[in-house]
């Protein structure tokens, strides 16, 4: 009965610890009030004991993944995405670049020595709107920890290569205009509709801004733009990359 009653409270309390950082979703209150954001864009915010949540919205126009990047000098960082029903969704995946993943808290807790912690969110999306949350702990003495500046850019709106053949549509030039952060990866080998020619290149103006693979893999060095360029015989199209920091 002693272990059974220990093991009780263990529960209690661990579920109490998850409900801490929880956050009270209302979507009169929360999501209707959520500013639009675009694939290739980034945005600055601030959460401090004024304003202790931020939300915004992503139009998916096909099922993929929609992948965003933060940058936070708060000492955690707690993110949480929703889709159209209000309903919590699961990353795929998170790679943090600096600082760490707390799994007792589901949270980024920053670099101890820089201060900042740099996370890369994948989750797995259908077309339709979700909800991107930033929000601090509802436990008023841990709130603060939450509390510093945000950089959310949006690298992928509905998959890599969705996003590609999206935003090649829209331009009549035929040229894509694609912005990244630096360290940011991003596939264009789908503009290539899947045909991998020999006799297919893949090339950059400047190496030291991006480089690409020759499966089309793009990597954002430095700040900065160059073009990306796809060849194949008498067949080619350009690509535009913007890196920031």
């Amino acid at each position: 009965m002693k272990k059974l009653k220990r093991n009780l409270c263990v529960v209690i309390a661990a579920m109490m610890c998850i409900f801490m950082l929880i956050p009270s979703v209302s979507a009169a209150s929360v999501f209707d009030k959520a500013s639009a954001v675009e694939g290739g864009k980034k945005y600055s915010f601030s959460l401090s004991k004024k304003k202790e949540q931020v939300c915004f919205k992503i139009d998916i126009a096909e099922k993929g993944d929609l992948v965003f990047k933060v940058n936070s000098d708060s000492e955690w960082t707690n993110v949480h995405v929703y889709n159209s029903d209000y309903s919590e969704i699961d990353y795929d995946d998170l790679d943090v670049t600096s600082g760490k993943y707390d799994s007792s808290w589901d949270t980024v807790r920053y670099d101890s020595k820089t201060k900042k912690a740099v996370a890369k969110y994948t989750y797995p999306v259908k077309k339709g709107t979700y909800y991107i949350q930033f929000i601090c702990p509802s436990l008023s003495t841990m709130s603060k920890y939450s509390y510093g500046k945000y950089s959310l850019s949006i690298i992928s709106p509905n998959g890599d290569s969705a996003s590609v053949k999206e935003n090649k549509s829209e331009t009549s030039d035929n040229t894509v205009k694609i912005s990244l952060a630096v360290g940011d990866k991003i596939s264009l080998g789908a503009m290539t509709d899947g045909k991998d020619c020999a006799s297919a290149k893949w090339c950059t103006s400047d190496k030291n801004i991006a480089k690409v693979s020759a499966k089309g893999q793009v990597t954002a060095v430095k700040e900065g733009t160059c073009k990306i360029t796809w060849k194949d015989g008498s067949k080619s199209f350009s690509v535009y990359i913007n890196v920031t920091k």
